[in-house]
């Protein structure tokens, strides 16, 4: 009776054993893409939508958006080549970064964002007159 407990019990050890070994092999193939973003004064710019754009159009896009410390993170990102893009009203993106993510890479990639000029508040007027 008791040899026959010790094989199943065994085999369940030896498989536990195998799933625990595979664990780290698994996140070891994802990368992470994490930075801030910052305005043109280097104060952060918080619920800015950054999203990672996969250059060979077989990876997933992936999208975070940025905390009230500017900080964004994107986990678990394929391996490949991306683009970076932001968005935000009343934002624009200015620095165009591509990138290669690597099994395991750990990828700190700032983003710079300038605000739009408002046409409403210029200093200008100009006046129209016809001449008769």
């Amino acid at each position: 009776m008791i040899r026959k407990l010790k094989i199943p019990f065994v085999i369940s050890i030896g498989i536990t054993v195998l799933f625990i070994l595979a664990l780290p092999a698994y996140s070891a193939i994802y990368g992470l893409v994490t930075g801030k973003v910052v305005d043109g004064n280097g104060d952060p710019v918080s619920g800015v939508t950054v999203r990672i754009i996969s250059d060979e159009g077989r990876n997933p896009d992936r999208e975070a958006t940025s905390n009230r410390r500017g900080v964004y993170r994107i986990t678990n990102v394929n391996t490949g080549n991306y683009e970076i893009a932001a968005e935000k009203d009343g934002y624009i993106h200015r620095n165009q970064i591509s990138f290669r993510v690597s099994a395991s890479s750990r990828i700190n990639l700032d983003v710079y964002m300038d605000t739009v000029p408002s046409y409403d508040d210029a200093d200008e007027s100009v006046e129209y007159s016809r001449d008769e």
